[in-house]
């Protein structure tokens, strides 16, 4: 093959290669815009910063009442009359796991959550919205939240489409349920009464305050507060459960 034939098939090729190149970037901005009318920039977006904030609030809400609950949502059977959850019963321990604890803020989530999908915006109506799923995990300095809400709103004539919201509020939940459970396994080791020693040993372990009073003449309340943590625009954060002893014990505090 001469060099003329050789420059003509090289540029054949390289034309080959551009009309490839604009094809692939022509598909690419069709995509992109398509999903930018459906999912536009979120940090942008009034109505997604709308549903993402209320679901945030709706997290955070969680995290209050399941605190003052014991890790439920639902009063457990074994509770006070007030619906403060046993964690120690008849000398067995009874606290729920972690991943218990996870599943119940995703309840109060998952219950009252869609109601954030009630935009007070008159600029944007609703189309459409399912129910809400979550999935949370606790850690010890956060809790984390995957919210699957799949909801359209519309705006004029662009519709808006959003389903994954992603929360994270800061907060020592994990340490609080990581001191009770501790305390109730040295419970657990030792039925006799309350431990006053584990009380103040785990204080000062995770920085916290235990407070205690007598409910009736055999169960105890533990009231554990953290000023670190700051929920709800509270000044602490405080998680709660009962213990309860054997009735002839002298439970004087």
């Amino acid at each position: 093959m001469n060099n003329k034939n050789k420059l003509k098939r090289s540029g054949q090729i390289s034309i080959f290669i551009i009309i490839a190149i604009i094809v692939v970037v022509l598909i690419g901005i069709i995509a992109l815009v398509k999903q930018e009318n459906l999912n536009p920039g979120y940090s942008n977006d009034e109505s997604y910063n709308y549903i993402s904030g209320c679901l945030e609030q709706t997290g955070e809400h969680a995290l209050g009442y399941i605190g003052d609950m014991g890790g439920y949502y639902y009063i457990p059977e074994k509770s006070t009359d007030y619906g403060t959850p046993y964690y120690f019963y008849d000398n067995k321990n009874i606290i729920p796991t972690l991943k218990n604890v996870e599943n119940e803020i995703s309840k109060f989530v998952n219950l009252r959550g869609s109601l954030c999908g009630y935009i007070e915006n008159t600029q944007y109506k609703v189309i459409s919205r399912g129910n809400v799923t979550t999935k949370t995990k606790i850690y010890d300095d956060k809790v984390e939240m995957n919210i699957k809400y799949p909801i359209t709103v519309e705006k004029g004539d662009k519709k808006m489409s959003y389903q994954n919201f992603n929360i994270v509020i800061p907060g020592r939940v994990g340490i609080l349920y990581n001191a009770s459970k501790e305390y109730i396994e040295e419970q657990t080791q030792n039925p006799g009464g309350i431990c006053i020693s584990c009380i103040n040993d785990l204080a000062n372990k995770y920085n916290i305050k235990f407070i205690t009073y007598n409910y009736d003449n055999s169960t105890i309340i533990f009231n554990i507060y953290d000023n670190n943590t700051k929920i709800n625009n509270q000044s602490f954060y405080v998680y709660t459960f009962a213990v309860k002893y054997d009735s002839n014990q002298n439970l004087s505090l």
